[in-house]
């Protein structure tokens, strides 16, 4: 069964340009393609393997609230 990030690596082939994220607020619209979150989630991914992070061990995010 493909999990999540198997599932945007083919949209991402099939429709890169096809919009994965809007963000509306009240000055903008912004939005990111399914390429772009497939390349993004590839750096982060590449990122945690330099760190020794291994394929199904888990990470956590800390992020502010914006």
């Amino acid at each position: 069964m493909p999990n999540f990030s198997d599932r945007i690596t083919a949209i991402a082939s099939a429709s890169p340009e096809a919009t994965a994220i809007e963000l509306v607020t009240t000055a903008e619209v912004d939005q990111t393609s399914y390429g772009a979150l497939d390349q993004r989630a590839g750096r982060i991914a590449a990122w945690l393997t330099i760190q020794g992070l291994k394929r199904g061990e888990r990470a956590a995010i800390l992020a502010d609230n914006s």
